[in-house]
């Protein structure tokens, strides 16, 4: 994994009012849990994996979030400090109102390129997951990459 340029923790979260919130967007087993685990370990903060929130694997992700329970969370966080954790995760944190301090979006590198370039363009071939059709969509749509504050790529091959 690269390194961040500047690291979320090191902006000024004293002139921020709370809680600061750090987005972990990006690929499908391209670190988002690892990173928000290791940001954890260097401040007091509450870190929500939105997959802990998800019931079953058959339907469309965001059908699979349990939102009240998901919300619920968010409003108990006493932290001054959030890292909110997921793939699709515009969506997400539009629908709970939630908008970030700081945005990471995380790629994962396979065999030295970004799997979802080539889906991301307009006439493409989307891939046959489930998961990868809606993610290709959600970038062709949100391109989340371009609102990030850092990039991080992780090869994974």
């Amino acid at each position: 994994m690269q390194s961040l340029r500047r690291s979320p923790l090191q902006l000024d979260v004293a002139s921020v009012s709370p809680p600061y919130v750090i987005a972990i967007d990006g690929d499908h087993g391209a670190g988002k849990t690892k990173l928000a685990k290791e940001l954890s370990r260097l401040v007091p903060c509450t870190t929500i994996h939105v997959d802990d929130y998800c019931e079953g694997h058959s339907k469309p992700y965001l059908e699979l979030v349990h939102w009240e329970r998901l919300s619920q969370a968010l409003r108990g966080c006493q932290s001054s400090i959030l890292i909110l954790e997921s793939v699709l995760l515009d969506y997400i944190l539009e629908k709970v109102e939630i908008i970030p301090t700081y945005r990471i979006f995380m790629k994962r590198i396979e065999y030295g390129q970004w799997p979802y370039s080539h889906y991301i363009q307009p006439k493409a071939k989307l891939p046959n997951s489930q998961l990868d059709r809606e993610v290709s969509q959600y970038y062709r749509i949100r391109r989340p990459w371009e609102k990030a504050n850092e990039e991080v790529s992780f090869n994974a091959v």
